[in-house]
């Protein structure tokens, strides 16, 4: 179980008078913080990665996805997901903040050190082409750097300060675009171009230790009992994490098997925009995951109200995704990619569609580590992997990356389903609070409608900007946000029995 630190408990260690729960703008900035440097890493790493899509030939590309999908599955070894397990700690208090705090960084190092050595193992192994080794032992320094350098979000988090997170990721960002840009004006090979990744991470860790010390002192200490503590705990949220991380990223691997690497890059291409979307969910967990454990247990009201917020959030940014990608994915993707990738942008509409159902799944996710509930989700995720893969195994030899496509769909929506059944058993979470769906769906429909009709005499980013400006009109037409508190509000958010007695803003 979770440690059950008072409340009281803060940061600075010692103890103080309780502190309420923050309010939600706390959690409207700090996911407004992400978002704009989420923006403008996007912009800059997606250039970075048109100049390899351009540079490499298909087959080429299907390898360097093949590499950082391997690399993206071995966070179950690297994170082993203490690292939510370290912000809740933070967040309700520690004696020395410090010492924990660089304990768990050597920790997240020495994993990131193992996890380098089975990438490069599986490669050899599996009897992957040599290119694709040689480019494997270099790209897996990303998993070295960056395990310690994602440990240092803990301190970020726990405070409530996501701001050096975004300007680490910018920062790092532009590195990898200058060097990307130079390798392809000098003839770039799959190799050289994952040198610019491995700069990127190098980049970030040096702007969030640096930031990270401004805020705790950190010494760094082996504590081995520590360390033992902190992984007993995780056991459960990263046999479950790292078991959904697999049935995310399997994909490629088994479309290198029971199709092509050409396959496995237009997959690649496709799964660009989940990446961006999976930031939206990614975000908003940074920011609502402290207020969670900080209102856990003694404030279920508190708890509640602040799981349903994040839920309106992420409600009204997915159906603004899914509309805009339903109409335009074509365009973007020819566009950005070219038209030998066009045909991927069905799979692109499904895959992200895909993650705007596991936008709840993540917030479940969330709640029930605050709650020290997630012992059940391991399970979950099992069934999950279990169905991914054998859905895979049927439709990818006939349909390639569409099936694929597919089968993740089918998975997300059935793992959402028993994620929110398991929420359900949280104490005062019944009902669910639940986002405004007929608000959303309408705004949905009307700024699809619109944005293609205008995208029939006009310029496609036009009608792209035009679907958005519909999609938030008509969201505040039926008030599905009050811009009065920031507080997005809808059918089945009204306040639970306990909480009724709380001053409205």
């Amino acid at each position: 179980m979770l440690h059950k630190v008072p409340a009281a408990r803060v940061l600075s260690g010692g103890t103080t008078a309780a502190r309420p729960s923050k309010s939600p703008a706390s959690l409207l900035a700090n996911v407004g913080t992400m978002a704009t440097g989420r923006v403008v890493t996007s912009a800059l790493s997606w250039i970075a990665s048109l100049i390899v899509v351009r540079s490499l030939t298909p087959d080429d590309f299907g390898k360097f996805t093949f590499i950082f999908s391997v690399l993206g599955m071995l966070s179950i070894i690297t994170d082993l997901q203490v690292g939510r397990i370290a912000v809740v700690r933070l967040s309700t208090g520690l004696n020395d903040p410090g010492r924990f705090g660089g304990s768990y960084v050597l920790l997240r190092l020495a994993l990131g050190v193992v996890g380098y050595a089975l990438a490069v193992g599986f490669v050899a192994v599996a009897g992957y082409p040599p290119d694709v080794v040689r480019a494997t032992a270099v790209a897996a320094l990303v998993v070295v750097v960056a395990t310690p350098a994602n440990a240092y979000n803990a301190v970020f988090e726990a405070r409530m300060r996501l701001r050096p997170v975004a300007a680490s990721a910018a920062f790092g960002a532009v590195g990898q675009l200058a060097l990307a840009a130079a390798i392809a004006s000098a003839g770039g090979t799959i190799l050289l171009f994952t040198i610019p990744v491995v700069l990127c991470e190098l980049l970030e860790i040096a702007w969030k230790a640096t930031a990270a010390h401004r805020i705790v002192s950190l010494r760094y200490r082996i504590d081995l009992r520590e360390w033992w503590s902190l992984l007993r705990e995780a056991v459960p949220l990263s046999i479950g994490v790292g078991l959904m991380l697999v049935y995310y990223r399997v994909d490629s691997v088994m479309l290198t098997k029971l199709a092509s690497f050409a396959a496995a890059g237009a997959y690649g291409v496709a799964y660009k925009f989940v990446d961006l979307a999976h930031s939206v969910s990614l975000y908003v967990g940074m920011a609502v995951l402290p207020l969670l454990a900080r209102a856990w247990p003694h404030e279920p009201a508190a708890f509640r109200a602040a799981a349903g917020r994040a839920a309106n959030l992420l409600a009204v940014l997915g159906g603004l995704a899914v509309c805009e990608f339903t109409v335009f994915a074509e365009s973007v993707i020819r566009t950005l990619y070219g038209a030998e990738y066009a045909p991927a942008a069905d799979a692109a509409r499904i895959v992200v569609a895909s993650e705007c159902i596991a936008f709840f799944t993540f917030l479940a996710f969330n709640c029930l580590v605050a709650a020290g509930l997630h012992r059940r989700y391991p399970l979950v995720t099992l069934l999950g992997l279990i169905v991914n893969i054998s859905l895979n195994f049927l439709v990818i030899p006939r349909w390639s990356y569409l099936g694929a496509a597919v089968s993740t769909l089918v998975t997300d929506l059935l793992v959402c389903v028993l994620m929110l059944l398991l929420l359900r058993q949280v104490p005062g979470m019944r009902p669910l609070p639940m986002p405004p769906w007929w608000s959303v769906l309408c705004a949905a429909a009307s700024g699809a409608v619109v944005g293609w009709s205008i995208a029939r005499i006009a310029p496609w980013p036009l009608g792209a900007v035009m679907t958005a400006v519909v999609y938030a009109t008509v969201l505040r037409m039926l008030r599905a946000v009050r811009h009065k508190d920031g507080r997005p509000r809808g059918p089945g958010n009204t306040p639970s029995p306990q909480g009724r007695g709380e001053k409205e803003r």
